[in-house]
């Protein structure tokens, strides 16, 4: 009975709310709209003939407080709308891709416009907010392309974004004295607007907020202003000059990229403003000059790129770091010094700076990327802060660094001093692409090799490393296709990524004592190596380390390894001998797929996992002992194996596999 009770009580009480928000069609048939409980109504449609519109004020006898979701969207007959006062809610896409709308008269009573509101009322020319509207949805007012003039709402806060998303003839707009924040967009693509003055209440710019604002030129930014975000004045093609105020800490990126016509930026005075932001000046073709406040350590990538007439650059005395591509085709710099301090230059910093004529380099500099100086056909003096050269006729060489050979000699013997300077590494990609070097001496100082510092050197066939060095980074002796042997010393502890990948005559190699892991693809195409010795201390062995080494046959892995990767022996047709410790648990995907020669192998006790793939294609393995420990058997483990016998216990995790793959077996018990 109680149960009941409750059923009815329910159904009555959703029933009384459905028939408060009835849809009702007024008398005359021109509208739709609904009651509340609360004594409101709420216009829902209109289905009269257009022109000037004034919507009721109320509906029999019940005030109308509210414009309902989608009321009028896609109404193309309404010329000019009058809101009534007392309405509090424009809602969301009320007005929407109503596109003949050319005047809105807002009631004072209003606090909030939603989303979307009256995006698309491209005939709309103006509009005045009042005052105590504390809300405006996101795309309000986008892409309203009539709209010339906005006077804001002088009590909202927040504006979110895309409020003006693409009102391309908007020229004036009059903003509120107590914002404090605005969203994404707000401005973006407004093509017309040619001036805007920021409250000083507001603290950040937002991201793409004047993106695209082709006319604009005068931008006063709030005294109080901390943040400018990615993009925020992209593509301003009128902005000649702006200053940044001093409480600036932080500028996004491309927030100037595209501002041809911008021709002298202040930055702030401010000790947290550390960082130029990548690509922050990129194509800004009008800038000739520009200086940076001390405070800054570092420049991101492409800050300058293309800033086809900037001559002067005045770099922080405290700066760190600079990025890739910085100065990239800056066809008018000619000279550029760099403070001292600065201790690593990117990719292509000077690439295709055609007039540039000299350059000061620190002697702190101990890292510099690739192709530096490529395309600089005028380049005569790299110095150091007093004008001597850095390097010799065979090296650029900064501090000991060398960063580049430029000699001729097949034979390369590297001095142990350079500019009085003992050697003591060889920067990445120094020798790179060195076709006719045939052997090089590296002096006992040398302790530090960089990434693909001998990649392609393809007829080098001898050279030496040095104790001391430790790691054998990625793509340092990649594609050496003469290189037969290489004695890596003790101290080396790591191997990374194609350290030596296709050096296609190397025939052995030993890993050293202290070595624990050998990365990925490391001796991957190396199609002459016929022994392998893994020692004990090499914990992890990398995805593809020894693909495709097709004359490989022993490969000795002592105790310490844990796992046979991913393809890591994949494609060893003449490997006939494989040891595996029984550290080892996990046999990967892939790992002795097409070892064609391989007889015979006994997994540990210890391994739990064979993965998918595993022994695919063996053609002529006939034995494989898997011990009871093994738990998990991958699909096609031993697909297109055809000859090969699984040696195991009754019962275990392989003797089941054995015969739902009708694999053939021979039991150990």
């Amino acid at each position: 009975m109680r149960s009941l009770s409750l059923f009815i009580t329910s159904i009555v009480l959703l029933f009384s709310f459905t028939l408060s928000a009835f849809a009702i069609i007024s008398e005359d048939g021109n509208w739709e709209y609904q009651r509340f409980r609360d004594g409101s109504s709420s216009v829902t449609a209109y289905y009269g003939n257009g022109g000037a519109v004034t919507i009721p004020e109320e509906f029999d006898g019940v005030p109308l407080m509210r414009i309902a979701n989608n009321a009028f969207e896609n109404n193309t007959n309404i010329t000019s709308i009058t809101i009534p006062e007392g309405v509090v809610e424009v809602g969301f896409r009320s007005f929407y891709n109503a596109t003949s709308i050319e005047e809105i008269n807002f009631p004072s009573t209003l606090a909030k416009i939603g989303e979307y509101s009256f995006m698309n009322c491209a005939k709309l020319k103006a509009i005045s907010l009042p005052d105590d509207i504390m809300e405006m949805g996101y795309g309000c007012f986008s892409n309203c392309e009539s709209l010339t003039t906005a006077v804001m709402p002088k009590n909202i806060t927040m504006l979110h974004g895309r409020t003006f998303f693409e009102c391309t003839n908007l020229t004036e707009v009059k903003m509120p004295e107590n914002l404090v924040e605005m969203r994404e967009g707000v401005f973006t693509y407004c093509n017309s607007l040619k001036s805007i003055v920021l409250p000083d209440s507001l603290m950040k710019i937002e991201d793409s907020m004047f993106h695209g604002c082709h006319s604009l030129a005068d931008v006063t930014l709030p005294k109080n202003l901390t943040n400018i975000g990615w993009r925020a004045f992209r593509d301003c093609r009128s902005l000649k000059n702006i200053t940044i105020p001093n409480s600036v800490e932080f500028i996004g990126e491309e927030a100037f990229t595209e501002c041809a016509g911008l021709e002298d930026i202040t930055f702030p005075e401010n000790p947290n403003f550390k960082i130029i932001s990548n690509a922050l000046f990129c194509d800004a073709t009008g800038l000739t000059s520009i200086s940076f406040p001390d405070t800054i350590t570092e420049i991101g990538n492409d800050v300058f790129m293309r800033c086809e007439n900037l001559t002067s650059v005045d770099l922080s005395t405290n700066l760190k770091s600079i990025g890739n591509r910085v100065f990239t085709q800056c066809i008018s710099l000619d000279t550029l010094s760099i403070p001292n301090g600065v201790e690593s230059l990117g990719d292509e910093v000077f690439l295709m700076c055609e007039n540039l004529t000299q350059v000061v380099l620190p002697g702190t500099i101990t890292k510099m990327g690739t192709n530096v100086f490529n395309g600089c056909p005028n380049l005569t003096y790299i110095v150091d802060e007093d004008y001597n050269k850095w390097g010799d006729d065979n090296f650029f060489a900064i501090a000991g660094i060398i960063f580049k050979y430029y000699g001729t000699e097949s034979e390369v013997v590297i001095p142990d001093t350079i500019n009085d300077y003992p050697v003591i590494a060889i920067s990445n990609d120094a020798f790179v692409n060195v076709g006719f070097m045939t052997s090089i001496v590296l002096p006992e100082t040398v302790k530090e090799i960089g990434r693909a510092a001998f990649y392609n050197c393809n007829k080098l066939a001898s050279i030496n490393l040095p104790e001391g060095i430790t790691h054998i980074l990625p793509n340092t002796f990649a594609f050496c296709r003469s290189l037969t042997e290489i004695n890596l010393p003790q101290s080396v502890t790591i191997i990374e990524s194609g350290a030596f990948n296709n050096c296609e005559s190397l025939v052995e190699i030993a890993f050293p004592d202290k070595i624990k892991e050998v990365a990925n693809n490391v001796f991957d195409g190396c199609e002459s190596l016929e022994r392998i010795t893994v020692n004990e201390n090499v914990m992890k062995i990398g995805t593809e380390s020894f693909r495709y080494c097709p004359n490989l046959q022993v490969v000795n892995i002592k105790e310490g390894t844990t796992m046979i990767p991913n393809m890591a022996f994949k494609d060893m047709f003449n490997l006939i001998e494989v040891n595996i410790p029984s550290t080892v648990t996990h046999i990967a995907n892939n790992a002795f797929e097409g070892c064609l020669s391989l007889e015979s192998l006994e997994l540990p006790e210890g391994v739990l996992m064979i993965s998918h793939y595993a022994f695919t294609n063996c053609r002529s393995l006939k034995k494989i002992v898997i011990p009871a420990s093994v738990v998990s058997i991958g699909d096609n483990a031993f697909y297109r194996s055809t000859r090969a016998v699984i040696h195991t216990y009754r019962g275990s995790k392989a003797d089941e596999y054995a015969k739902e793959n009708e694999v053939a077996i021979e039991y150990l018990d």
